[in-house]
């Protein structure tokens, strides 16, 4: 933080275009790490949350449903297109095609709904859940996770 305010101020007191040029230089190379670093941060948290769940990271869906989650969460507009959006660039991401990534997150939510914490599931899914209705659809999943986690990255 005190790197950036320091970046700042000498942007704002400066006259000298070379000088500005490297401070602008430098500005966007600390914008950059901010960027990547809040990248890990929010892969981090997937991870966190996907194991809070109980989703073992043995199972086949895991690193899909983590790629999707992160995918939605940098760009909501794949909510809105699951099938030829969502799909795709997770089994492109993951090394697969967009059924068989599908059917891993399908099979991974359930694993997690049948091993995992109740109490989590229910922090996280609040009454979305209904236990007559089992499971969440991957939608809801990728869509309550999101939010449950950018929560905590957004002031």
């Amino acid at each position: 933080l005190e790197k950036k305010i320091d970046i700042c101020l000498r942007w704002i007191i400066n006259d000298d275009p070379n000088e500005l040029a490297a401070i602008k230089s430098e500005a966007y190379s600390a914008l950059n790490d901010c960027v990547c670093r809040s990248k890990n941060d929010i892969h981090s948290a997937v991870v966190s949350l996907l194991k809070e769940l109980g989703l073992g990271q043995h199972l086949t869906g895991f690193n899909p449903l983590a790629c999707a989650i992160e995918l939605v969460i940098e760009d909501e507009s794949y909510m809105r297109n699951i099938f030829n959006g969502l799909y795709p660039a997770v089994a492109e991401r993951t090394g697969s095609n967009a059924h068989r990534a599908e059917r891993n997150m399908r099979h991974a939510i359930e694993n997690g709904m049948d091993k995992g914490n109740v109490d989590i599931w229910n922090i996280v899914f609040g009454n979305s859940i209904h236990p007559n209705k089992g499971r969440p659809s991957n939608s809801e999943f990728f869509a309550a996770c999101a939010y449950y986690i950018k929560k905590d990255f957004v002031d």
